[in-house]
């Protein structure tokens, strides 16, 4: 049995989302909430919770650093979503190609995801602004 992280009980929560053919109890492994994440349906719903997870606390961390501002234009969300997109490249490129070469990489799989976190992060940042009626995105 898996362990199941208190933040993505929390999100599954939010999200009312629940195993299909839910009816209280999960007719698998009889718990509440279900714990059978070993079958493959639920192991991916519970990987993209994670992920969800990750990026809003990145855009918690982001407002947190530069507070709830929107992106004055596209053109600066562009500039601002190409600057991650750089920094999970490089940090890509450093894990294939030169890990081994020079201490200072910026590579390896924690960087990789902390890289692509933040990418996501700033695209629901830019989502939020194209959503907000109030915002003129041009």
């Amino acid at each position: 049995m898996s362990r199941i992280p208190k933040s993505i009980l929390e999100l599954q929560e939010a999200l009312k989302w629940r195993p299909e053919g839910y009816n209280g109890f999960c007719k698998y492994c009889q718990n509440e909430p279900c714990l059978c994440w070993e079958k493959p349906d639920n192991k991916e719903k519970l990987l993209r919770l994670e992920a969800l997870s990750l990026v809003a606390k990145e855009r918690e961390r982001q407002i947190t650093l530069w507070g709830n501002i929107y992106f004055t234009d596209l053109p600066m969300a562009m500039c601002v979503l190409g600057e991650e997109m750089g920094e999970l490249m490089e940090a890509v490129n450093d894990t294939v190609y030169l890990e081994n070469v020079r201490k200072e990489s910026k590579g390896g799989k924690d960087n990789i995801l902390k890289e692509a976190t933040q990418v996501a992060a700033v695209a629901v940042k830019l989502i939020q602004m194209l959503l907000d009626d109030g915002v003129k995105p041009l």
